[in-house]
């Protein structure tokens, strides 16, 4: 469980980067009309979702999980409230967060075999468009997870002071999930444009 600390600055996975997805998409506008917030039955819901799918391919069964949750949501709100421009607003922060952190993982893949900071032109983009939707020190800790690629630490500090496992595997690992989670957003995206009104 130590190396979590260092895998939420590489990969979107866990509540952290959640909370990352859910202070993007809030930031959204051009929604014809504010959605009824999920329940906290929904939410626990989810959340569960969210979680026993880190890390592998979503499957058929957990696809059905997730079109059971957003029915259920349906069902009580008496409307599916997801439109068009809403179903692209959430694919497109989705996609944005995925290949965010897929270049900052490539990004620390790099200083760490060269031994120097080094950042890809992508990341580097990115970072400027995540900078309205990702909070400043968030994006200084993303920063130091390079520099300690690039100096081949064995661990990365956490705010606290508190020191976590950290190395080459993990990076590695990282970018494994990041690719992941691409394919698993695509497969998202296509069980809630069942929901577009």
């Amino acid at each position: 469980m130590a190396s979590g600390y260092a895998l939420r600055h590489l990969a979107h996975q866990g509540n952290a980067n959640l909370q990352n997805f859910q202070d993007l998409t809030s930031k959204l506008d051009d929604t014809p009309e504010e959605a009824p917030p999920l329940s906290s039955t929904e939410l626990d819901r989810y959340s569960e979702f969210l979680a026993s799918t880190q890390n592998r391919l979503l499957t058929d069964s957990d696809l059905a999980q997730l079109r059971e949750i957003l029915q259920d949501y349906k069902t009580r709100t008496g409307s599916s409230h997801i439109s068009k421009k809403q179903y692209e607003d959430f694919v497109d922060a989705l996609k944005l967060s995925n290949d965010y952190q897929f270049e900052l993982a490539q990004s620390a893949l790099f200083s760490w075999d060269r031994k120097e900071f080094v950042t890809t032109n992508s990341f580097d983009e990115l970072r400027v468009k995540m900078k309205p939707f990702r909070k400043e020190a968030l994006l200084a800790k993303d920063i130091n997870v390079i520099h300690a690629a690039a100096q081949n630490q064995d661990f990365v500090e956490a705010p606290d002071g508190s020191r976590y496992a950290f190395g080459r595997n993990m990076i590695l690992e990282s970018l494994r999930s990041a690719e992941v989670e691409r394919t698993n957003i695509d497969k998202i995206a296509a069980v809630f444009r069942e929901f577009v009104m």
